[in-house]
């Protein structure tokens, strides 16, 4: 079997979207493990390398695969500054070239059609890409509204991330095959899973409650505190161990004012994060164990960062 029959079998959208998937997890693995100064522009330099792949896929791939925008859409969002608009531009051509795919399916009949209060349309549907591409709207609504200060877009996103958890497939454990079983060995399944759409949803109610809580408006936060809860419980039940879910807990207890809850959820944290994330969540560990008086602690946790990082200036 020659190499370019090998190639046409699988296709060169589906060839190019691999390597760009290669280039993505390494970038994120440079993060996650280098301690150099170099880290951030080796990464980027591999996030603009995916995206190049990602480009190219889309160029060649004659059938047309939503989940490449995903991709595509994605990596924008890990680079620094993350490019927002480039972003949601990706996420909206993969849900039109899914529209199209739900259109020869007979999917978008007046009767499979919801229209949110704010104007989205969307076809009633379990499809897992479908469901991605809609979280990936919610956040980039989420990041804009923090860099824009406007509070608005937190309700847009909220009404993307919505579509999203309807739009998910629901989940079986016999659906985790022996694939996903080797990534989790390897500490692979956070590089290459996107993050679960109720911790971004999480993500943004606790930040809304952040911003009712400088307001004064106690009540109003902690409805938001508990909305966040609940979501953070649902993925808990099925990925208990995710840094990213521990990471959210972490950001709800801390805005309560639940510090030991708080430390819990950050010793967990630092005992599975490698060095780049480390020493950020020590550094917040140490301040909360000093803002509650325990300032030997607190000493402690400062002389471990440095002994971590003696170059640290913080």
């Amino acid at each position: 079997l020659s190499f370019s029959l090998l190639l046409s079998g699988c296709g060169f959208g589906w060839l190019y979207m691999r390597i760009g998937d290669s280039n993505r997890i390494k970038g994120m693995k440079i993060l996650a493990y280098d301690k150099t100064q170099k880290r951030f522009r080796r990464a980027r330099s591999h996030y603009k390398s995916a995206l190049q792949y990602y480009e190219d896929s889309i160029l060649y791939d004659e059938l047309g695969n939503p989940e490449v925008y995903f991709k595509a859409g994605e990596t924008c969002l890990l680079l620094n500054p993350p490019k927002l608009n480039d972003a949601a531009g990706r996420f909206k051509q993969g849900l039109e070239a899914m529209r199209k795919v739900f259109d020869k399916k007979g999917l978008t009949s007046a009767d499979k059609i919801e229209t949110t209060s704010s104007g989205i349309q969307y076809v009633i549907v379990r499809d897992k890409v479908y469901a991605q591409l809609h979280a990936g709207l919610g956040l980039v609504h989420y990041l804009k509204g923090i860099a824009e200060r406007d509070e608005s877009r937190f309700g847009k996103a909220v009404e993307y991330l919505e579509i999203a958890d309807q739009a998910e497939p629901p989940h079986r454990k016999s659906d985790a095959g022996f694939i996903d079983q080797v990534m989790d060995w390897i500490d692979l399944t956070e590089l290459v899973t996107p993050t679960p759409t109720p911790i971004i949803m999480a993500q943004v109610l606790n930040y809304r409650g952040k911003l009712a809580l400088k307001k004064g408006m106690k009540s109003l936060a902690f409805s938001y505190f508990s909305q966040a809860e609940e979501n953070l419980k649902r993925v808990k039940r099925r990925f208990p161990k995710d840094t990213r879910l521990l990471a959210e807990y972490t950001r709800l207890y801390y805005l309560r004012k639940e510090f030991d809850k708080c430390t819990q959820y950050l010793d967990e944290i630092i005992k599975t994060k490698v060095y780049a994330d480390k020493v950020n969540y020590m550094m917040l560990k140490g301040e909360i164990l000093n803002h509650t008086g325990k300032h030997d602690e607190a000493i402690s946790i400062f002389t471990d960062i440095i002994d971590i990082n003696p170059n640290s200036t913080r």
